[in-house]
């Protein structure tokens, strides 16, 4: 072992160098691979966004290659006169630093690592054009320290890649940290974390004023108390976990509330995630500052390039579904699986299949045309078993290799589907044909309209959580511009979680203002408690329903909704006292605007649409009490439930209004412009006294 102790200041600053082999630094990684592209414009008409507007285009903007890490790693002892001068240790190409101090890293190191032993003391680590990896262990670990700033000096690029496959450990990053951790600088850092995180801390994480590239298996950047961003500029990738995520919701020893993410400022960010985009385990939190406000955009699961079919996951266990059709289906017969080690197949394991759920497809008349599918399930573990194969046995039956009513073929274990399907059962040749498929993506039929409950919605989505911005307190935009498009709710906030301070979780939703643009395969916006628009412009350009919350209240901002099912529906409530919002829901048993309680508009313009002339669909329903005392209210549409007035009056006019864009005038201002997208005959225009334009078409009341 080579130590050296550090005495003096800087003049007396000593330098050691590390000669070492060549080494590809990131070939698990294709860094030829375009990032996709960000498109910040967005359709605010509210119509519907098609199959092809909803791909994920592809920019041309790259991660830069990684040079041979084949040279020198050298580190200085810096100068500082807060922190002191101070020591570390080189054995076995692990630099150690046991005390607080400034140090300064140039150079390649292939098979070694950087750690911080410094209990209770700050230190700094400068990154001044490094290129580090490591197939054992965290390049950056740091064990004890009260506080670490790593900073990429200007005009540098740095790189550091996790090469593990396996580790016994719990170092789970590329860096990790037990301490604070703050990740600054001018320069650039690129962090590949091939084993797990990108990086994690398990205190409170700082970035602010870098260029941070990240992309990690699991999570990408993780801080159990705090995740902080500030005026930096981000590219987060996660090809099978979070992109964002923070774990904790208890009180610090500082008196400080755990768990909140929160982006400020000019930071540019783009997430693409295979799970939820930000998963904060309290708020999520975005605001401006002096220098500027925020422009972020994600991307999860089937709209991320980078996104594995299944999420990453430590678990050994796992659930595998049988479908089987009524066709093949008998509760005389019971289904098991042989379950085995490729290498080995003269010994296996039976492991029974058990009922899961039945499910009904097919919209057909009087039960016409339906099919009915069975769902059993049974837990596997990936980790002792590679190889299955599916048996049918009579009741008269046990559970044998040699006497069964049918067998399936061996299959190896698919470690991207969850489910086998049965195609087909011949009992003269005692076989069964099977395929695999996903149970999240296939096993419940896909239902137009509905009662628009809050757990309806994508039926198509995964098992696991896609959402773009996912908090389970509250979700607070004061500012920026936001753009998500994702597979699962886009933005979510859940309510009566138990937290680790013994508070219940709020589950709300405030936009105090920001710019948001949001496509999602589920809700555009859901909250399970309080939805308040207070400002900003929401343009929901699809979505199962647009915005889902138990009481939602819209203040104020300019806002286009479109929804599949509903374009605004709540529980409890819905209260338009402000703003202009414009909302169409597509054909069926659909409604614009749908309250399971009361509506209440004393203020704001509401535009509501639907795309059918006839039928069940409504541009308003609610179950209780409707009222109207103020504001604007145009109706392209079927009104369910009529409101009663106060201080406005009602009229229906006949006028041939076709597709396209219109503006609403009141007494000669413009007070609302919206775009249809369906032809109709008549429109219900409430409002004040006064005159009226709805295009061409002059209403006075």
């Amino acid at each position: 072992m080579s130590k050296k102790k550090i005495l003096g200041i800087l003049a007396l600053f000593t330098t050691f160098a590390l000669t070492i082999a060549s080494c590809d630094a990131i070939k698990d990684y294709d860094t030829s691979k375009s990032e996709p592209g960000v498109t910040t414009s967005t359709d605010t008409t509210g119509t519907k966004v098609t199959d092809e507007e909803e791909s994920v285009e592809n920019e041309t903007t790259e991660a830069p290659e990684v040079a041979d890490a084949s040279a020198t790693l050298e580190v200085t002892v810096e100068a500082n006169t807060e922190l002191g001068v101070g020591s570390y240790t080189i054995e076995n190409n692990i630099y150690t630093i046991t005390s607080q101090g400034e140090y300064t890293f140039k150079g390649d190191l292939k098979e070694g690592s950087i750690v911080v032993d410094a209990e209770n003391q700050d230190v700094i680590i400068n990154l001044n054009g490094v290129n580090i990896t490591s197939t054992s262990t965290s390049p950056i670990n740091i064990i004890a320290a009260l506080n670490v700033e790593i900073s990429a000096k200007s005009g540098t690029v740095n790189y550091i890649t996790d090469k593990r496959t396996t580790d016994t450990s719990d170092l789970s990053a590329a860096i990790y940290s037990t301490s604070d951790l703050k990740l600054k600088g001018k320069g650039e850092l690129y962090i590949y974390g091939n084993y797990n995180n990108g990086i994690h801390s398990k205190d409170d994480l700082t970035i602010k004023n870098l260029t941070l590239y990240v992309k990690a298996l699991n999570n990408a950047i993780k801080g159990n108390d705090s995740v902080e961003i500030e005026n930096a500029n981000l590219t987060v990738i996660s090809t099978g976990g979070d992109g964002i995520k923070s774990t904790n919701t208890d009180i610090s020893s500082k008196g400080n509330q755990k768990g909140t993410i929160t982006i400020i400022g000019s930071t540019v960010m783009s997430v693409y995630a295979c799970c939820d985009g930000i998963d904060a385990s309290y708020n999520v939190e975005i605001e401006a500052d002096d220098e500027g406000e925020p422009e972020i955009n994600i991307y999860t699961n089937a709209y991320s390039s980078y996104s594995d079919d299944t999420p990453t996951t430590l678990s050994s266990s796992s659930t595998i579904y049988l479908q089987i059709s009524s066709s093949y289906y008998s509760t005389s017969y019971s289904y098991y699986a042989y379950c085995y080690d490729v290498n080995d197949t003269s010994t296996g394991d039976w492991i029974k299949f058990d009922y899961y759920t039945q499910v009904t497809s097919g919209m057909g008349f009087g039960g016409r045309n339906q099919s009915v599918y069975y769902y059993l399930k049974a837990d596997v573990d990936p980790s002792i078993y590679s190889g299955i194969q599916i048996y049918m046995f009579a009741s008269s039956q046990t559970p044998s290799t040699t006497d069964y009513y049918a067998q399936s073929t061996g299959q190896a274990i698919n470690e991207t589907k969850d489910m086998l399907v049965i195609k087909s059962v011949t009992s003269s040749t005692k076989k069964i044909g099977i395929d695999w498929s996903n149970y999240s993506t296939t096993s419940t039929p896909s239902m137009p309209g509905g009662m628009g409950g809050m757990d309806q919605g994508n039926t198509d989505k995964t098992d696991y959580s896609t959402k773009g911005i996912k908090a389970n307190n509250e979700i607070i935009i004061n500012a920026g511009n936001i753009l998500i498009k994702s597979y699962d709710d886009a933005l979510h906030a859940t309510s009566n979680v138990t937290l680790e301070n013994g508070e219940t979780s709020k589950g709300d939703i405030t936009i105090n203002g920001g710019t948001i643009s949001l496509l999602s395969k589920d809700d555009g916006i859901h909250a399970d408690n309080n939805l308040i628009i207070n400002s900003g412009s929401i343009n929901v350009s699809s979505s199962y329903e647009g915005l889902e919350a138990n009481y939602i209240y819209i203040n104020g901002g300019n806002h286009s909704i479109y929804g599949t099912d509903d374009g605004i529906n709540a529980s409890k409530a819905i209260v338009v006292a402000g703003g202009v919002t414009s909302i169409l829901v597509a054909s069926g048993d659909t409604d614009a605007i749908d309250s399971n309680g009361t509506y209440t508009q004393t203020g704001g313009v509401i535009i509501s649409m639907n795309m059918a002339s006839s039928g069940t669909a409504s541009v308003l329903d609610c179950d209780s009490t409707t009222k109207i005392t103020g504001g604007v209210f145009l109706a392209f549409g079927r009104i369910e439930k009529t409101p009663s007035l106060s201080n406005v009056k009602s009229t229906t006019k006949s006028a041939s209004i076709s597709k396209g864009s219109y503006n609403l005038t009141y007494n000669g201002d413009v007070i609302a412009t919206f775009t249809t997208s369906a032809s109709y005959q008549s429109f219900t225009l409430i409002g004040a006294s006064g005159s009226y334009q709805v295009g061409s078409t002059s209403i006075s009341l």
